[in-house]
């Protein structure tokens, strides 16, 4: 039997991965693992956009799943925590992760109801109301599509708008 393996080693199996996928977008050549091979195929359609969707969901930084919940809680001022495990569909695992995360940033409190002591009340802080505003995506929209220009942004949400439709469509028929 080996060795178990640690938290650290998935992490760097992780990293690995993801560097080799950018040598692969930028045209690198060289060696890729099976499971890169497997998922990211050609640059046919399906191809690029599923490595799109890949880097819009791991990219490191982006904090899809913080600013998720900082725009719910925005709305709702404060909710248990299990009321939005289940909105967001994220494993309690998960979802304690991210609000430790948002807790230590001082984006949210957590705060034990005083009738169950069991549930947590998790409260945003003004700064989290400040980090989950629209605004805010509207930057990270605009630090992501920056190569694109007004017009080839505009024509590109037109044709997934239309994709989408298409593709829904279709599931209903």
């Amino acid at each position: 039997m080996g060795e178990p393996r640690r938290h650290g080693d998935r992490n760097q199996r992780h990293e690995n991965f993801h560097n080799e996928e950018r040598e692969h977008i930028r045209g690198g050549q060289g060696h890729r693992p099976k499971e890169f091979e497997a998922f990211m195929e050609k640059d046919d359609l399906p191809g690029l956009m599923s490595r799109c969707g890949h880097y819009l969901y791991h990219h490191p930084g982006r904090r899809r799943g913080q600013g998720k919940i900082l725009r719910i809680l925005s709305q709702k001022e404060e909710m248990t925590q299990k009321e939005l495990q289940d909105i967001l569909e994220i494993r309690p695992g998960s979802m304690s992760e991210i609000i430790s995360k948002l807790e230590c940033r001082g984006m949210l409190e957590r705060i034990r109801d005083e009738k169950d002591k069991r549930k947590i009340i998790l409260r945003i802080t003004e700064e989290g109301k400040l980090e989950g505003s629209e605004k805010t995506r509207h930057e990270i929209e605009q630090e992501l599509f920056r190569a694109l220009s007004e017009e080839e942004q505009s024509g590109l949400r037109a044709l997934l708008k239309k994709l989408l439709d298409d593709w829904y469509k279709k599931e209903e028929e």
